[in-house]
């Protein structure tokens, strides 16, 4: 079972510290509660667009979270 969409979204607002919607390395990994819900992705599977913007959108952190299978349909 996973995470519903609601509550990622929520989380990814506590994650955006600066609210500027999108959540950067440093905000993301700065915060352990979201390791299990990558499950066994990697950081470079997590962001391979990241290397162009240094931050992730809520989008992409979502499709990462579909991607490890912990996002409630």
């Amino acid at each position: 079972m996973g995470i519903p969409q609601q509550a990622l979204q929520e989380f990814f607002n506590v994650l955006d510290t600066d609210k500027d919607g999108k959540v950067s390395i440093q905000e993301l990994f700065g915060n352990p509660l979201l390791h299990p819900l990558l499950g066994g992705l990697t950081g470079g599977e997590i962001f391979q667009n990241v290397e162009q913007n240094g931050s992730v959108s809520f989008e992409e952190l979502k499709q990462s979270v579909e991607k490890a299978g912990n996002l409630e349909q």
